[in-house]
């Protein structure tokens, strides 16, 4: 590298991107499988199944029918958003979700791994789990800005299973973010980097 200059993102023609990203972690780079970018506009009309995750619960147990995939809750915890932790015997109080909070949620996320490279395929692209509402940029905390709203699942040739492990971030309005959040699965046509050993 002969410079430092950090050149956002951007996409020139629809088949090339060009720019700095930053690849971690630092420490040991042979955990970096690639970068994925994702456009709202490249989900695939008839692939989503929308799940609510209502604080405290999160998503319930999915039916591995609807995509192929099954997703179930790990982990839900709540905040406002000045960083206050919300507790469960909150729900009683009206006055506790007013404002802004956010909710993060970790997720497992699971599947036979032959069928879904066959429904990727037949699909035209995969699964994207997407975390609703959301808000653009570094959002109400750190650690959204961190966890993100969504993540790819990508067929792997080398596993017998899908096993993905997320944490995804809902925020913004606080009765939306943690008490009507969405947890949703759409196919999806996405460009991926993958790191090149010889480079």
């Amino acid at each position: 590298m002969t410079s430092l200059d950090i050149q956002p993102l951007s996409a020139p023609t629809p088949d090339r991107l060009t720019g700095t990203v930053c690849l971690g972690p630092l420490r040991d780079q042979s955990q970096v499988r690639g970068v994925y970018v994702y456009s709202p506009r490249d989900r695939i009309a008839g692939t989503t199944a929308a799940y609510p995750a209502a604080f405290p619960v999160g998503v319930m147990p999915t039916n591995e029918n609807d995509t192929g995939l099954t997703v179930r809750t790990t982990s839900v915890d709540a905040f406002r958003a000045d960083g206050e932790r919300i507790e469960p015997p909150a729900l009683g109080d009206p006055a506790a979700f007013e404002g802004n909070g956010y909710m993060l949620l970790g997720l497992e996320i699971d599947g036979l791994a032959a069928r879904y490279r066959d429904d990727s395929a037949q699909r035209g692209g995969p699964m994207m789990v997407l975390a609703a509402p959301t808000l653009p940029g570094r959002g109400l905390s750190y650690a959204c800005s961190v966890y993100g709203a969504s993540v790819l699942v990508l067929p792997e040739a080398s596993r017998d299973a899908v096993q993905v492990r997320a944490s995804l971030c809902t925020q913004g309005e606080i009765n939306a973010a943690l008490l009507y959040a969405t947890v949703s699965l759409s196919g999806t046509h996405a460009a991926v980097w993958t790191e090149d050993p010889q480079g």
